[in-house]
């Protein structure tokens, strides 16, 4: 399963997208990185847990992700990288059973 986000517009929708979540928590894990010029590419490793609520208690759906992402970067001095196009391997998911949260500011 892969998910492709183009240019900026479409990589700030991933945000709300999430926001059916009560929570979320993304580890970055191994990168590999080459960049030459103003352009670059990479893949990045991550772990995304994300917590739910269902009617048989709390779960957390894990998913171990690699990004495949194309950079690019300022001309100015102070080289401001960014992701330019971004290719979202799922590897796999996992249904884990879940505590449910003490913040009280967590439904």
């Amino acid at each position: 399963m892969h998910t492709t986000y183009r240019g900026a517009e479409q990589l700030a929708s991933v945000p709300r997208g999430l926001a059916r979540y009560h929570r979320t928590f993304h580890l970055l894990g191994q990168a590999e990185l080459r960049a030459e010029g103003s352009t670059g590419e990479g893949v990045v490793h991550c772990i995304a847990h994300h917590l739910e609520r269902e009617q048989d208690g709390w779960w957390d759906r894990v998913l171990l992700i690699r990004y495949s992402d194309r950079y690019t970067s300022d001309s100015d001095s102070e080289r401001r990288w960014r992701i330019a196009d971004r290719l979202v391997h799922v590897d796999w998911v996992e249904r884990r059973g879940a505590v449910a949260p003490t913040d009280p500011g967590v439904r």
